[in-house]
């Protein structure tokens, strides 16, 4: 399940010279956030498409402007066409949330701090006990990652 096909087709070895190229499934990789995904080439240039969007397309029909494919069970290697709906990002997270496979805070593979930082840069700068740029410069992150900490753009879900 979820394998891609390339099609049988004559290709540019050489300028003016074409061969044949047989059809075949092929060999898929693993992005970095667990994809699945193929390479496609197009007029030489080669581009990665992740294999749940491919098969959302193929099954489901093209994806709407602003929507994201969305896998039903929240398992990302799970490509069955059965297991897609196409929703808004709102909804993707709304749903990763549910199954539990949504990424934030420490689990993101992303940020740089920990959750037991959170609250102690949180109060240093309630308590105006020092500045963004020390707390940055402590944490080995930027000035605007602390404004997001203290104003709760992020690590939301720390009280």
């Amino acid at each position: 399940l979820g394998r891609i096909k390339s099609l049988a087709r004559m290709c540019k070895s050489k300028p003016g010279v074409f061969r044949p190229v047989t059809e075949r499934v092929l060999k898929q990789g693993v992005d970095t956030a667990g994809y699945f995904n193929v390479g496609l080439y197009k007029d030489d240039k080669k581009t990665r498409r992740t294999v749940h969007t491919l098969i959302a397309i193929t099954f489901i029909g093209p994806k709407p402007p602003g929507m994201e494919t969305m896998h039903n069970d929240g398992v990302k290697t799970n490509n069955n066409a059965n297991n897609f709906s196409y929703g808004t990002h709102a909804q993707n997270i709304k749903d990763a949330k549910r199954h539990g496979s949504w990424a934030h805070g420490e689990t993101s593979g992303w940020g740089k701090l920990q959750e037991k930082d959170i609250l102690p840069i949180r109060s240093q700068y309630a308590n105006r006990e020092t500045s963004v740029a020390t707390l940055a410069h402590k944490y080995y992150v930027s000035r605007s990652c602390i404004y997001h900490v203290v104003l709760r753009n992020s690590w939301k879900h720390i009280a």
